[in-house]
């Protein structure tokens, strides 16, 4: 059975902090080739964010390589990055280095002054969302909605076979309610991310060669994979809470205008709460919806969380992810289960930054929806 510290060993779960150091490894790879060019490492972050496409980002500043490397940290002809980090344990001796993430690289900078290099890479969404449609597509009623999420993703990875992993509550039977048309110059990703809310569901790429759709709505896990405490043993940092409205909404529109023949179509899709003052999230999309009723319900589950955040600095456990649920056990004496939305690694430094909302849930006012259509 697998620990919920997988791939890493439970060992640091049991350690005290000061019982390890953290091991960190990033090699360069070119398309087409298995040679690594290992990276000699000033500093290095990989961060995963579950409202973020892509979902994994890292970035990471070398020390001046050799000539022949410096000439091959090119990212137009393709080049990804391995990051590999792990646990040093100062009483064995014993290394316990497991992949974080296989990225492709976005940027190369070079300083020339002070003889570095930065590099920043981003797990494969950042592929489909840079690659429009560039031939003319349609669905039909027949075709369900995640057999077309993953037709026009692997449309955008020429010469690639992809990895799927669809998630047990996933609606994978549904079908198109009307026919979808796709043209060239369209957003791919757009419509990708529109058909994901339609149904509930959420698309993204783990990093490691895994593509996921998986119900939007994490459920929190009764037991947790971290239990965070403070004090002189204890791995926290700091603790803020925030409520706010940045972000936040308590009614969504999801807003599609499209053409039928030689007529011009608006469709208005609108959830809400009873909560006042009323705060509006706007979304509007140039293709005809599947769902638009779906959409704007997804839209609104998403805005009402961004209004308390939690946020936990700590010593790093590599292991935790978007949908983990943690344990922090507060300065105050209180205690907060938190289901994480976004976590941060700061691989030089050894700490983290975790953040998310009360996994218990907040409770929230029955969500009313309408929908109209007018034609423009």
């Amino acid at each position: 059975m697998a620990t919920a510290t997988a791939p890493w060993s439970g060992e640091a779960l049991a350690s005290s902090v000061d019982a390890y150091g953290l091991t960190i490894e990033i090699d360069a790879y070119v398309t087409g080739s298995t040679t690594p060019y290992p990276l000699s490492i000033i500093s290095a972050s990989c961060d995963y964010d579950a409202a973020r496409s892509p979902r994994v980002h890292a970035s990471t500043t070398i020390a001046w390589p050799a000539d022949s490397v410096r000439a091959m940290l090119d990212p137009r002809f393709g080049l990804k990055i391995d990051v590999q980090a792990g646990y040093q344990f100062f009483g064995t001796g014993r290394e316990d280095t497991q992949r974080m993430a296989l990225l492709r690289v976005q940027e190369v900078v070079t300083d020339q002054a002070a003889k570095t290099i930065t590099i920043t890479a981003d797990s494969d969404e950042i592929i489909a969302i840079g690659y429009p449609i560039e031939t003319a597509v349609s669905y039909a009623v027949t075709d369900t909605v995640v057999g077309a999420i993953q037709a026009v993703i692997a449309a955008a990875f020429v010469g690639e076979t992809l990895t799927w992993v669809i998630g047990g509550n996933v609606r994978k039977t549904e079908t198109f309610a009307d026919t979808q048309v796709l043209t060239p110059g369209q957003d791919r990703w757009g419509f990708v991310a529109d058909w994901a809310d339609s149904i509930g569901a959420v698309v993204y790429h783990d990093g490691l060669g895994v593509w996921h759709i998986d119900n939007a709505d994490p459920v929190a896990s009764a037991s947790t994979v971290a239990n965070l405490t403070t004090g002189e043993r204890g791995t926290i940092v700091n603790v803020t809470t925030t409520e706010s409205l940045n972000g936040y909404a308590n009614r969504a529109a999801a807003v599609y205008e499209y053409a039928i023949g030689t007529a011009t179509y608006r469709q208005t899709a609108i959830a809400g709460t009873t909560l006042t003052p009323r705060k509006m999230a706007t979304a509007v999309a140039t293709f005809k919806p599947h769902n638009a009723t779906e959409v704007a319900k997804s839209m609104l589950r998403r805005a009402l969380r961004r209004g308390h955040t939690v946020v936990v600095e700590a010593a790093t456990w590599l292991w935790i992810r978007p949908g983990f649920t943690v344990t922090a056990n507060l300065p105050d004496g209180t205690q907060e289960r938190l289901l994480v939305e976004t976590a941060a690694f700061d691989l030089t430094a050894g700490t983290m930054t975790v953040s998310g909302q009360n996994a218990e849930g907040q409770p929230l006012n029955a969500i009313t929806t309408s929908v109209t259509t007018t034609t423009l």
